[in-house]
């Protein structure tokens, strides 16, 4: 018996490898173009003909509903997502990577991305509107889960099609009039936001500006000495993705060093699984190239 996630994901799957066609695609052609077919055989629908159907069927709206499905029903953390996470964290972050196919949510992000790709008007509008809907709202420590989860679900989003956003996010004004107060909110749920933060830091790296990445160098700093072992980790992705970049400012990274090697340390002497300790060492390396002998 073919369990429910799994036609869940197998429907997500078929979806994406039909938008992500080329032969979909206006102009694309036919597999079997130029070969000869019986009299008796029905004609194949050309690739015009085809993509026409799928942009009908695919409309701008069709794109946004199913743009809000995504973000309200397939990319939030479920119950089991949570227990795991609680249970050993750091598996959990390492899995959550390697899973598309196998989980809704990280096929679901897959999903998301190819939205973006075949309609990015229809795609960003959706996301947008969920982010005015919860500008308003703030975190607190009666703020609901089902909100939390949400909340998470949707900057996932934002990280994800970060490139696509860029035009119509301004991401540095937003971070500074909303996530850096978010981080300090309580909430016994707010560890899933830290998290979502340091790798949205890293997403949006190339929409800070000296001052606004100075600010994120802090915030991702103290994130590395964060008590739960999913947000450090995140929090080196996020941190490896400004220093290994070509708007990385090594003198203005340079007060931050000590505290941030010290962490990385810290991290590898109490992690317990091998990726962990990669990107680590990876965040060091990369820290002992871009600070051209700050390092002593």
């Amino acid at each position: 018996q073919v369990h429910q996630e799994e036609i869940v994901i197998r429907s997500i799957l078929f979806i994406i490898n039909v938008l992500s066609c080329p032969q979909y695609r206006p102009g694309g052609k036919n597999k079997n173009s130029g070969q000869e077919t019986s009299s008796s055989s029905k004609p194949l629908p050309t690739c015009t003909e085809v993509s026409e159907l799928l942009n009908n069927i695919m409309s701008g709206d069709a794109i946004k509903h199913l743009t809000d499905i995504t973000i309200s029903a397939l990319l939030p953390l479920q119950p089991v997502d949570l227990h795991e996470w609680a249970d050993d964290a750091e598996t959990f972050v390492h899995q959550e990577f390697n899973e598309e196919g196998l989980r809704i949510r990280p096929t679901a992000e897959n999903l998301l991305t190819t939205m973006m790709q075949y309609n990015k008007q229809a795609c960003s509008s959706s996301i947008l509107a969920f982010l005015e809907q919860t500008s308003h709202q703030t975190i607190d420590a009666h703020t609901s889960i089902t909100a939390m989860l949400q909340r998470e679900s949707l900057y996932n989003a934002i990280g994800l099609c970060a490139y696509d956003l860029s035009e119509d996010l301004h991401f540095g004004a937003w971070f500074n009039s909303h996530l850096l107060s978010e981080l300090s909110a309580t909430n016994p749920l707010q560890h899933i936001i830290r998290r979502r933060v340091a790798l949205m830091l890293g997403n949006w790296s190339d929409s800070l500006d000296e001052q606004q990445r100075d600010t994120a160098y802090k915030v991702l700093g103290t994130l590395l000495h964060d008590q739960d072992i999913a947000v450090r980790m995140s929090a080196l992705d996020g941190m490896l993705r400004l220093v290994d970049d070509v708007g990385f400012y090594s003198e203005k990274f340079e007060v931050y060093l000590l505290d941030t090697v010290s962490s990385i340390f810290q991290i590898l002497e109490h992690s317990s699984q091998v990726d962990s300790k990669l990107k680590g060492l990876n965040l060091l390396t990369t820290l002992l190239n871009s600070m051209s002998g700050k390092l002593q």
